[in-house]
């Protein structure tokens, strides 16, 4: 008997809770885009993307895009309150790749990198309920909101943004290797 073939399988049967997390993760984010489709459409539509809301950084800018918002400042909430939602989405997503990647690494430094991603990722998450919370406050109060809860906000968006994005820098990096070290070896 082949043990090879054995270890391949048991490997491949591993596998599949991380597959079935990047469905379940893949499927949540879906659904919340689709749910907030029809409102950032209307907000950009209106001169400011929900990116520009978020980084807006101060109040005088923030009170441009509130504004520009009157009339769908209720819809910006809901938005915000389904983006709860999305932030598990897209917290099971990333940490199922991550998961997927770091098991496809035999050994070296990169399995710490994909550890230490895992982590970021859910301080990600975590600066973006804090990020949402701000939201809610900001489009509830639009009068009445400190100017500082902008800086605040538009900090923890920045925080989630820097580590999305070098999360899924480091993702496709680590894709790419896993490429490259399956071609080298079907080679041999």
């Amino acid at each position: 008997m082949d043990l090879s073939k054995y270890s391949q399988l048991e490997d491949s049967v591993r596998k599949i809770p991380d597959y079935a997390w990047l469905v379940v993760g893949l499927t949540i984010a879906l659904v919340f885009q689709m749910l907030f489709w029809p409102i950032t459409k209307e907000m950009g539509n209106r001169g400011y993307s929900i990116v520009d809301f978020e980084l807006a950084w101060d109040k005088t800018t923030m009170d441009k895009i509130l504004n520009a918002w009157q009339g769908i400042l209720d819809d910006a909430i809901k938005m915000t309150l389904l983006d709860f939602g999305f932030i598990i989405g897209y917290t099971i997503l990333l940490l199922s790749l991550l998961s997927i990647v770091n098991k496809s690494r035999k050994t070296g430094p990169a399995i710490r990198q994909y550890d230490k991603f895992q982590k970021l990722i859910i301080v990600a998450a975590l600066a973006d309920v804090v990020e949402n919370l701000f939201s809610i406050y900001i489009l509830s109060n639009p009068e009445t909101y400190l100017g500082l809860s902008v800086f605040f906000m538009s900090l923890a968006s920045a925080i989630k943004w820097v580590i999305v994005l070098a999360t899924v820098l480091s993702i496709f990096e680590g894709l790419l290797r896993g490429l490259v070290e399956w071609i080298n070896s079907s080679r041999n």
